[in-house]
């Protein structure tokens, strides 16, 4: 009896959950057509007049999320000059980075070489651990080293500035040079006649600038009779994050984000300029041990030990950054809801208080560029090696290929167009030279790993950097990240990539995820072809 009342229990359980599931799984399927069909089909742009005798401003926003762009959608209104300057400009809505740290990404803007094949990486990288899986903070860092050794160029590839050289065009470069970031003996400087600093104002600087905003000196080139390229770069966005403005007072936080408790480590440290050393010359000290000192700095709760004269000003920064990212992450990690429902938005808004100071600051640049007429003549280029992680997966920085941090913003002026075209093509900042060199009328080097959008579509955008990668087309996303774990997403349904579905047994993930593997395969093994 009790044998016949169990089978009759488990058929029951049977008949209650198949529908449950199969009621789940229609649902899934029905939302996966209804989104698919619902998506409009890109449309190739046409291809834009040639600009022969134009100049070239390329304008590098560092750290700037392309989902906080009011031109890209946001509502926050913290992008009103660049919302203009997009209104009269091609912009490119699905817009990729290939790496997730400065340096990889920069070299593929200026060769149209994936971090695979141009090899110049960021070295000696301490990677925050899972922060769901953390117990004790000092243990939870380690150190990841990429297998590139000589961090330098290969001398068989050319640069976007040493082919507008050729092409009689005076090349300056506007920003850090010798930093563990940006090193000329990497191969930046290459084909560049001239280096100087950013003419962006960050805010907290060692050097004072008489003017606090854009410095309008640094257009000069653009005026001249020889055509000239211009690289223009800016950290406003990027770590340590304060806020800017006098009038943007800071509530009381466990995260030292205060402007006014970062001014005063500044002045300490301007009264003591011995305790550094000088920005343009190399530390004595190796990046090993350089990365080593700024390590350390984060376990303490203030910056005066860490002063040394083996810092230079990058790297004393780039440890106030560590030192402040060590409390969030102290804060953020096992609080109280009531904590972190307090600190969290204080720490976005100090990120996003350097937003608006930047575009401020592009303002300025766009009024001047407006009064001396050089828009008449110049193509202007904007754009993001990555964005930024604000606690949206558990973590901040930029340290793996979700959306917030793989998708930038570019902004195209032409200058014979000026008219809002707007591009929801795949284009990955791999395509950023040759489509540049598209519109001067210039012969790309046959080097290129990148697409001319007017010419071709990508299918797929790719990117590999310190471990990670990751293979993205209109819909799907698959992601392996330095530690081996691997992530499917379906951006349609779930564009904050909140569920991974890449356990899912649904015919059409297993479909997509096989598809999503073979194009990484292959496009991993045309790396490795020369």
């Amino acid at each position: 009896m009790k044998k016949k009342y169990f089978i009759i229990g488990f058929l029951a359980i049977g008949v209650v959950a198949l529908p449950i599931f199969g009621l789940g799984e229609l649902l899934w399927i029905v939302n996966y057509h209804l989104a698919a069909r619902g998506r409009v089909e890109s449309v190739r742009l046409e291809q834009p007049p040639p600009c022969q005798n134009c100049n070239l401003l390329l304008i590098s926003l560092d750290t700037v999320r392309a989902d906080l762009m009011g031109f890209l959608g946001s509502t926050a209104g913290l992008t009103p000059n660049l919302d203009k300057i997009a209104e009269q400009s091609i912009v490119f809505t699905s817009a990729y980075s290939a790496a997730y740290f400065t340096t990889p990404s920069h070299m593929t803007v200026f060769t149209s070489l994936f971090p695979t094949t141009h090899q110049v990486e960021s070295r000696n990288v301490s990677f925050p651990d899972k922060i769901k899986e953390a117990r004790n903070l000092q243990k939870k860092v380690f150190r990841l080293k990429t297998e590139n050794t000589a961090n330098a160029l290969n001398t068989r590839y050319q640069t976007l500035a040493e082919v507008l050289a050729a092409a009689n065009f005076r090349a300056e470069w506007h920003g850090s040079s010798r930093t563990r970031f940006f090193d000329f003996r990497d191969g930046f400087g290459r084909g560049f006649h001239s280096n100087q600093g950013s003419p962006f104002f960050r805010g907290l600087e060692l050097a004072h600038f008489a003017n606090k905003g854009f410095d309008l000196k640094s257009l000069g080139g653009l005026l001249g009779n020889q055509r000239a390229f211009l690289f223009f770069h800016t950290y406003a966005a990027h770590s340590p994050y304060f806020f800017r403005g006098a009038d943007r007072k800071s509530p009381q936080a466990l995260i030292p984000y205060d402007r006014t408790l970062l001014e005063s480590v500044r002045l300490r440290v301007t009264e003591r300029p011995e305790l550094l050393a000088n920005q343009s010359d190399r530390a004595t000290l190796s990046k090993q041990e350089e990365s080593d000192i700024i390590h350390h700095c984060t376990t303490y709760t203030d910056m005066r030990p860490c002063f040394s004269r083996h810092l230079t000003l990058d790297g004393f920064w780039h440890g106030v950054g560590a030192w402040q990212q060590y409390f969030a992450y102290k804060t953020l990690l096992g609080v109280d809801e009531e904590t972190f429902a307090h600190e969290l938005p204080l720490l976005t808004d100090a990120y996003e208080d350097g937003l608006r100071d930047l575009d401020l600051q592009v303002g300025q640049l766009w009024r001047e560029l407006e009064r001396t007429g050089a828009l008449r003549n110049t193509l202007v280029v904007f754009f993001s090696d990555h964005g930024e992680e604000i606690y949206d997966h558990g973590q901040l920085g930029h340290w793996n290929f979700y959306e917030h941090t793989a998708r930038v913003p570019v902004i195209v002026y032409h200058p014979l167009m000026r008219r809002n075209i707007r591009s929801d093509s795949l284009f990955s900042l791999v395509d950023m030279m040759p489509m540049i060199l598209s519109i001067l009328n210039i012969d790309s080097p046959k080097q290129v790993q990148g697409h001319v959008p007017w010419v071709s579509q990508n299918k797929y955008v790719f990117g590999a950097t310190l471990g990670s990668s990751y293979v993205r087309d209109q819909d799907w996303k698959f992601m392996r990240d330095f530690e081996g774990e691997e992530e499917l997403y379906y951006l349609p349904l779930d564009p904050m990539e909140k569920v991974n579905l890449i356990e899912y047994k649904n015919i059409w993930v297993k479909q997509a995820l096989s598809r999503l593997q073979q194009a990484q395969r292959d496009w991993m093994l045309s790396q490795s072809l020369d």
